[in-house]
């Protein structure tokens, strides 16, 4: 709610096309480089003068759409979402671990399966095709 005066002002003012928001963390997308760092110099004065907020300093990238984008756990690429390898790992450990608990009688079979159908269900979004990105 607090950052809800940001996204109007990005859609309506600066009339940006593409722009993701998630909590405190943004995204916004544009062709041109110029384009971006004016928007990200109105955007920083906006916050600062309206909300008291600021930009991190070393949480602002401009990058080439090529690169892709770390987002929420996530490797955006135009046509392609890949889960990070990081996040990929602490899944598998997790599962590993919930594999222990049901080898030592912790957990029933159902508490199991539920925990491998909740895994596979999130990764299968994953390091496919996206159908728009």
């Amino acid at each position: 709610m607090y950052l809800s005066p940001l996204d109007h002002f990005v859609k309506e003012r600066l009339r940006v096309g593409p722009y993701v928001r998630y909590m405190d963390d943004f995204v916004v997308f544009s062709d041109r480089r110029e384009e971006l760092a004016r928007w990200r110099a109105a955007i920083d004065s906006m916050l600062d003068g309206s909300l008291h907020l600021r930009l991190k300093p070393d949480g602002v990238w401009i990058n080439r759409r090529g690169h892709g984008l770390s987002f929420l756990g996530v490797r955006v690429f135009q046509n392609l979402l890949r889960v990070r390898g990081e996040n990929r790992r602490r899944s598998l450990r997790r599962l590993r671990a919930r594999i222990g608990e049901w080898e030592r009688g912790e957990i029933g079979e159902e508490a199991l399966s539920r925990s491998i159908a909740s895994l596979v269900g999130h990764l299968r979004f994953f390091d496919q095709r996206a159908v728009t990105v």
